[in-house]
């Protein structure tokens, strides 16, 4: 059982970034403390990064 201070039940959270590092490990940290999660990327997680794409 979490104490209710360390809640974020119906509570609604964006994440950017949320598919990699430290965001997608924030994600996995709200969604268990009862948030409702939405998160973006800008590429699919999970898939190999094009070799052809200039660096960001």
């Amino acid at each position: 059982m979490m104490p209710e201070f360390l809640t974020l039940k119906s509570k609604r959270v964006l994440i950017t970034g949320g598919t990699q590092g430290a965001s997608a490990a924030t994600v996995a940290l709200f969604h268990e403390l009862g948030a409702q999660v939405l998160t973006t990327a800008r590429k699919p997680a999970g898939l190999p990064e094009d070799s052809s794409s200039p660096p960001i």
